[in-house]
């Protein structure tokens, strides 16, 4: 047997766009480095091309399109459908699975593996059940979130261990039955050989440039933050906002950016956009805008774009969200008691015209982002899918 067939294999699965996907690539880079063979299964990219830094990996295209911020359960199944079939095909058994959610029940189509001895680790991004409560009303909620909650339950129990994003939701799927040394945070901490202080361009001082990048949705305030603009301008004529991403809300943006006033400037790139990209268009931001929208769903998450921009040395405007305020606090960012376009426009006013402002909160960003840093959290995820 040669030397690659000797190390063990490990199958990961998500079903999102894998070259804007900060977790996923991170996750398996160091999955790599701990020295197994990874396959990548995921839908085909609308970039058309694989992200950097995961050289050595195998990754599997599925004839399946992934519908980021507008996910519909048909999309998921067709997903699930053609991960059963690619899975049937294969001659072997991996090691481990590392199966990312959402949903939670990707599960279901490697159990066979499980049943076979594989061992599975179900990475928990976000609970679906909490996500359904936030956007279901009335008889669709009384029926998809107790559905959902279940789903959960039954998966995660299964599994050998379950990875998640933070402390918050660790506990939560601890009180919810799963053993606690069967819970595993992993924190999601940007990758160092993307998101650092050396990325990081000059501002211009003739401009004042805030940019919000990711996932597009409702609750991610975005629309909110373009609406500000028109405050914003009037107040502080050389201001612009850059929109980079796309999602279900990419309508309501577009909107949101025709009604702005003459002189108001607000750009949206819409489009999926590799990781490596987003770090080139966000380098020279004199300020990052993380408005989410205050909510049952919100009090639980901790923006993956407000970690990035802190490691890059951006300072950042963001919602008084529990996990924002717990990690990040007020040296770290200028937070916001609301979302609304009034809130935002004022936060923006006051970090334009306060550079010395803006500077203190860059430092105290660093600062959180060298104490959660990726090597604290490598170790972990390493024992947590077994690879130590």
């Amino acid at each position: 047997m040669s030397e690659a067939r000797r190390r063990p294999w490990l199958v990961a699965i998500a079903y999102t766009d894998l070259p804007s996907d900060a977790r996923v690539i991170r996750e398996t880079r160091e999955e790599l480095a701990r020295g197994a063979r990874v396959t990548l299964v995921v839908p085909r990219s609308p970039s058309g091309r694989p992200p950097s830094g995961l050289d050595g990996a195998e990754i599997v295209w599925l004839p399946v399109d992934q519908e980021r911020g507008g996910t519909t359960i048909g999309g998921q199944l067709r997903f699930m459908r053609a991960l059963a079939r690619w899975r049937a095909a294969q001659r072997e058994r991996p090691d481990v699975v590392h199966v990312h959610n959402m949903p939670d029940y990707l599960y279901w189509s490697v159990a066979a593996w499980h049943r076979a001895g594989a061992r599975v680790v179900v990475d928990v991004h976000d609970i679906m059940s909490d996500l359904a409560v936030h956007r279901f009303r009335g008889v669709k909620a009384a029926i998809a979130v107790p559905l959902l909650r279940a789903a959960e339950r039954m998966v995660w129990r299964r599994a050998d261990h379950v990875v998640t994003v933070h402390d918050a939701y660790r506990d939560l799927i601890v009180q919810r039955g799963v053993p606690t040394d069967r819970v595993t945070a992993v924190l999601n901490a940007p990758d160092p050989a993307l998101f650092h202080p050396g990325r990081r361009r000059a501002t211009d001082p003739a401009r004042f440039v805030a940019v919000f990048h990711g996932t597009v949705t409702e609750r991610s305030g975005v629309v909110n933050a373009v609406r500000a603009m028109a405050e914003v301008s009037r107040r502080v004529p050389h201001a612009e906002l850059r929109v980079i991403g796309t999602g279900n809300a990419r309508a309501a943006v577009h909107a949101a950016i025709a009604e702005l006033p003459p002189g108001a400037k607000a750009s949206f790139d819409d489009r999926y956009v590799p990781l490596d990209e987003v770090v080139s268009l966000i380098a020279d931001a004199d300020v990052g805008v993380v408005p989410n929208e205050i909510s049952r769903y919100t009090r639980h998450i901790l923006p993956v774009k407000l970690t990035e921009y802190a490691a890059l040395g951006i300072p950042s405007l963001a919602t008084r969200l529990p996990l924002t305020e717990h990690y990040v606090g007020e040296k770290g960012a200028l937070l916001l008691d609301e979302a609304t376009p009034a809130a935002i426009a004022a936060g923006l006013v006051q970090l334009a015209e306060d550079r010395g402002m803006r500077d203190r909160l860059a430092l105290g960003a660093r600062a959180f982002a060298e104490h959660h840093s990726w090597p604290r959290y490598g170790d972990a995820l390493a024992r947590a899918v077994g690879l130590t």
